[in-house]
């Protein structure tokens, strides 16, 4: 069932037309971001749980923008980003790419509700998934822009909803599953 309302919503999202699901009206493009990008109603907890790779990264450029299913719903902008230091999971490298929904491709300009804008040069941390079909070292941020805290010289972490202090974030990302 829920792949088959998936397929309708990705179906209506890529034909632009809003629609009414148990009486409640959907945007098609903010039901197939969050499709991609996992829950945002998720509290930071709840977030830090469900994300297998948390890090401070300093976003470095974009590197392409792509389509992110073959039949062109929504487009994403893959960063290329540093990685400062890997708060839960870990890798080899680092460096890795982050890819965000929105883009300009094919003379179309692309924005996901709740999506996430960097800018050459952020530090923030960052909760991340890979996703299978993304080559290596490539995440999603998950949640969105509730799962980017940008990271301010005064040492509070923020997002477009929460501000809290750096260490207290750190400290609910290492008691995570």
């Amino acid at each position: 069932m829920k792949r088959i309302v998936v397929t309708i919503l990705v179906l209506a999202a890529s034909l632009s037309i809003p629609f009414v699901v148990a009486a409640e009206v959907f945007k098609p493009e903010a039901v197939v971001a969050e499709a991609l990008y996992g829950d945002v109603n998720l509290t930071v907890e709840e977030r830090a749980d469900s994300s297998p790779v948390v890090a401070t990264v300093i976003f470095n450029r974009p590197l392409q923008v792509r389509w992110t299913t073959p039949d062109k719903v929504m487009a994403m902008t893959d960063w290329e980003a540093t990685v400062q230091d890997f708060h839960k999971g870990g890798l080899q490298s680092s460096k890795i790419v982050v890819s965000v929904p929105g883009g300009k491709l094919e003379g179309m300009t692309f924005r996901a509700v709740n999506g996430v804008a960097p800018r050459a040069g952020e530090k923030a941390v960052v909760f991340l998934e890979q996703i299978a079909a993304d080559p290596e070292n490539t995440f999603r941020i998950n949640g969105l822009d509730k799962g980017k805290f940008t990271v301010y010289s005064d040492g509070s972490v923020g997002n477009r909803t929460e501000k809290l202090n750096l260490s207290e974030l750190l400290t609910v990302v290492k008691g995570s599953k």
